[in-house]
């Protein structure tokens, strides 16, 4: 069995919007909120961050699920688990 795909499915994140919102305070500045939303979400402070990191999850899982061995998987599991400085051009 595979990696489940949606990022809630697979942990549990408690005060998921305050944390985006510190996340978005030590990010590099970016405009993390839509300009004119069509939709009114629930999230209206930092939307496309919440999407962002939805989307990167989601392609890590997929990718993890569809590694042809576990030596490949490893390095999806390893990657994650570095820190950025040891993370070559951080």
């Amino acid at each position: 069995m595979g990696l489940q795909t949606e990022l809630f499915s697979f942990a549990y994140i408690p005060a998921w919007y305050e944390q985006l919102y510190e996340l978005s305070q030590i990010a590099m500045p970016e405009p993390w909120r839509f300009k004119a939303p069509r939709f009114k979400t629930q999230n209206e402070e930092t939307p496309i961050l919440e999407r962002y990191i939805q989307q990167v999850f989601r392609k890590q899982a997929i990718d993890y699920n569809y590694a042809p061995d576990q030596a490949s998987r490893a390095r999806y599991s390893a990657s994650a688990a570095r820190s950025p400085a040891s993370i070559p051009g951080c």
